[in-house]
């Protein structure tokens, strides 16, 4: 699924950054070397990130 359709960001792209170690969203797109355009992807992006990050952490 696309969560930033401006970057060609998909949720298996935050997943794969998740697993790398990333747990903000400023620092995904630094990941892939890009930056919030429209914006409106940030707010789904953050709850995706929590939902992985306390995934990640309570080792499910």
């Amino acid at each position: 699924m696309y969560v930033c359709i401006c970057n060609n960001l998909t949720s298996k792209k935050i997943e794969k950054a998740v697993g790398n170690g990333i747990s903000h969203t400023k620092h995904i797109y630094s990941y892939y070397n890009c930056s919030p355009k429209c914006g409106k992807c940030i707010s789904y992006m953050e709850d995706l990130l929590n939902n992985k990050t306390t995934l990640t952490n309570s080792g499910s």
